[in-house]
């Protein structure tokens, strides 16, 4: 029987990831805990909570948007985060984690698809923070062998998304609700692999539960990809709107292009998403007409 702990549990992707968990019987889980208001960043704190646990899916994070406004903060926690869960399992306080990343640490591609191999080159200091996270949970797993991989998302978006984090699903969504203007930050030629968050918390289970995952990054993605102009219109189709968008400046530090390749992902863990990008937008719409 398994003792789970799952931080940011009460996220975005977080609380679709323990859904999931709970869904699936053939994971013989006893126990998923969350615990709200606990400081990841205290190695002290963390230890008491986590000592036994059998696996820790680390989610925890600060928001893109703040990383604008407060880079030293958001850069710091998600770095610092993550090095105490690393010492934590070198410790032996708990036996496996898995640990969350984001595609913003590449940066805007050099090539596509954009593999494992692609450069670190993040723009902004959330996507710097996500990467140190990475890297220093690699170096824990070539030094002291600790049980851990790391699932990369791409462009995560579906039901309970934060409007006001900025995602550019929720946001085009609410405004057309809201009978508010559209905003396009540029000129909605930045490309995106958006992926439905079932099928990626789908994957993030996968990683855990496949031996072979241990000591890799894992791209975890939709093969779909598309551009902002070209999202605008699906979303307004899908919901009968015929206003046009005001474009307005690029936003700092975006990324130009991301397109995802998960070959790896494909042969170690037999991944393949369930939902296209118009079924996963249909759900997503669905869920936010009923709660705005």
């Amino acid at each position: 029987m398994r003792n789970i702990a799952v931080t940011g549990g009460s996220g975005f992707i977080g609380s679709h990831l323990i859904e999931a968990l709970k869904k699936d019987k053939s994971l013989n889980i006893k126990n998923i805990d969350i615990k709200e208001g606990w400081d990841a960043t205290n190695i002290c704190q963390m230890s008491a909570w986590l000592k036994g646990y059998d696996t820790v899916f680390h989610l925890a994070t600060l928001p893109l948007p703040l990383s604008l406004k407060n880079p030293y903060l958001v850069a710091n926690e998600i770095y610092v985060m993550a090095n105490v869960l690393a010492e934590l399992c070198r410790q032996g306080i708990f036996k496996t984690l898995i640990q969350i990343s984001s595609s913003e640490s590449y940066g805007s591609a050099t090539y596509i698809p954009m593999d494992e191999n692609h450069p670190i080159l993040p723009t902004t200091p959330y996507g710097a923070g996500k990467a140190s996270a990475d890297i220093i949970l690699m170096s824990y797993y070539k030094t002291f062998h600790i049980d851990c991989a790391i699932p990369r998302l791409f462009n995560a978006y579906g039901p309970r998304q934060p409007i006001e984090l900025g995602g550019v699903v929720p946001s085009i969504i609410s405004r057309i609700l809201r009978k508010e203007a559209l905003v396009m930050f540029g000129d909605g030629t930045q490309t995106r692999t958006f992926t439905y968050v079932d099928d990626l918390v789908r994957g993030i289970i996968d990683v855990w539960k496949e031996p072979k995952t241990r000591g890799k990054i894992i791209n975890i993605a939709s093969e779909e990809t598309i551009n902002i102009k070209t999202l605008v219109k699906l979303i307004s189709d899908l919901m009968g709107y015929k206003g046009k968008p005001v474009f307005g400046k690029p936003r700092v530090g975006e990324v130009q292009v991301h397109k995802a390749d998960t070959t790896l992902a494909k042969e170690i863990i037999k991944y393949k998403t369930k939902y296209s990008l118009e079924e996963g937008l249909k759900k997503t719409i669905k869920w936010y007409s009923s709660h705005i």
